[in-house]
């Protein structure tokens, strides 16, 4: 298939109302590709990484010029990225592509998949260089759990990405059109389209739909960049600085933070190198994928190893100790403190559970809960512990201050027309009050010459 050139793919990128790309294929090269092994060969990467190539490459391709210089800058500074990191990748891929007799054009996917960056993760569970799915990954043995992504390790990634190629191929009889497209969307989706377009009577390149059609020109575009004009193999400059590195393996499990800690690490840069262990946790009884750290932090190791394992100890033990607080608040009911704030008040006369409750805006059944209350009994001089909302109190003393003074209830005397009232189970002093339109709590302990303390059944006067 000819391939429309760079300009002229990356104004249809920008176009969408001519192709409608989504972010599926710009995805890989928004994310760049992988940032720690650059970094750390930055000088000797500079010729390898020379703007000069690409400006001549689009001069090659006879590219658009009216698309907007600066979009072309920034993926052109990124396409030579992956281009040097090919360097790195594309002889793995070529010895395994060969060993099983597919076709050497198969190792471009991963360039316009992921960037070449093992880190990435696209939509739809899709992850590492080859963004295998998850099915895909289980099928051919790879690990992926909360520790470990195997898809994200390049050596065995590759043997099932090729395992999946392999009997794509087979599938389809080696037609490489189709081994590619259900390689880049999914076999079910290839097979219907190919049985759409045997319908019709047209060829899979006839009947593709506009994203297909995008990813196959920028597989066209990849190989033109990487085979065009001529450049240092950067080969032996990752070597090198790879070698600065060491693998290394732990008695015990144990956090990035410890080791970070400890050593003196980056541990952004020590987690970038290892996208493989993907958790906090790096675990000690798994062998699959090597860890790597700089050879002088990996020879400190030995005789830090009883700092490093105290400090999880100590780390874990805070974390049991979180845990163990966060269960005894939930048993007590206590809430998450975000946006509440922590209060006592202490019980003064005529308080009931319900007053209290309202004047900081929380729920009897919680107040009760908070402070292991069983029933309604509460005492003068008993303190109490609260969660009010932050800012309820004072909301209700700004509220109770703007109300109109009611009329001195207390002025009520027995001397007027009562009605005796029985009370009932769970019911408080106050409660009943609110049931009478200008009495209180303390009027009808002055009333029947009683505290607090009501039964249920117990008969009291209300007076009008």
């Amino acid at each position: 298939m000819k391939s429309l050139g760079l300009l002229s793919l990356l104004c249809c990128f920008t176009i969408l109302s001519l192709c409608q790309i989504p972010d599926q294929i710009l995805g890989s090269l928004n994310s760049a590709s992988d940032q720690w092994l650059l970094e750390i060969t930055e000088v000797d990467l500079n010729t390898k990484l020379d703007a000069n190539h690409c400006s001549s490459f689009l001069d090659q391709e006879n590219a658009l010029t009216q698309l907007d210089s600066s979009i072309v800058n920034d993926y052109c500074s990124t396409l030579l990225e992956i281009r040097a990191l090919s360097d790195l990748y594309f002889p793995l891929f070529e010895k395994k592509l060969e060993s099983i007799g597919l076709n050497d054009d198969y190792k471009y996917l991963p360039f316009v998949l992921s960037g070449l960056n093992p880190h990435y993760e696209s939509s739809f569970d899709r992850a590492g260089l080859w963004q295998l799915s998850f099915a895909v990954a289980k099928r051919f043995g790879l690990s992926v759990s909360t520790e470990i992504d195997e898809r994200k390790a390049a050596d065995i990634s590759t043997d099932a990405a090729l395992a999946q190629l392999k009997f794509l191929n087979k599938k389809y009889d080696g037609d490489q059109e189709m081994v590619t497209l259900a390689f880049l969307r999914s076999p079910m989706y290839a097979q219907k389209m190919r049985d759409r377009c045997i319908q019709k009577g047209i060829t899979i390149e006839e009947g593709m739909e506009p994203l297909d059609r995008a990813w196959f020109e920028y597989l066209a575009l990849a190989k033109e960049f990487v085979t065009s004009g001529t450049s240092a193999d950067a080969l032996f400059v990752f070597i090198k600085q790879l070698n600065r590195y060491e693998n290394i393996a732990f008695t015990r499990d144990v956090s990035y933070r410890a080791l970070a800690t400890i050593l003196k690490l980056d541990e952004k840069a020590l987690r970038s190198a290892n996208p493989a262990f993907h958790h906090d946790i790096i675990p000690s009884g798994y062998r699959g994928v090597v860890f790597i750290m700089p050879k002088e932090k990996a020879l400190a190791f030995p005789a830090l190893a009883d700092s490093i394992y105290s400090f999880e100890d100590q780390r874990i033990a805070a974390i049991e100790k979180a845990k163990a607080k966060e269960a005894e608040k939930i048993a007590k009911g206590i809430p998450d403190m975000t946006n509440r704030e922590h209060k006592t008040y202490k019980v003064r006369s005529g308080d009931v559970l319900g007053s209290i409750a309202d004047r900081f805006g929380v729920r009897v059944s919680d107040l009760k809960t908070w402070n292991d209350v069983r029933g309604d009994m509460i005492y003068i001089g008993q303190t109490l512990v609260l969660y009010p909302k932050k800012g309820t109190t004072d909301k209700a003393q700004a509220k109770k201050g703007q109300e109109k003074p009611k009329a001195d209830v207390t002025s009520i005397t027995p001397g007027g027309t009562f009605e005796n009232y029985a009370v009932k189970p769970g019911e408080s002093l106050w409660l009943i009050a609110k049931k009478f339109p200008g009495v209180s709590s303390d009027n009808i302990m002055d009333w029947n010459g009683i505290d607090a303390d009501i039964r249920p059944g117990q008969v009291l006067k209300i007076y009008r």
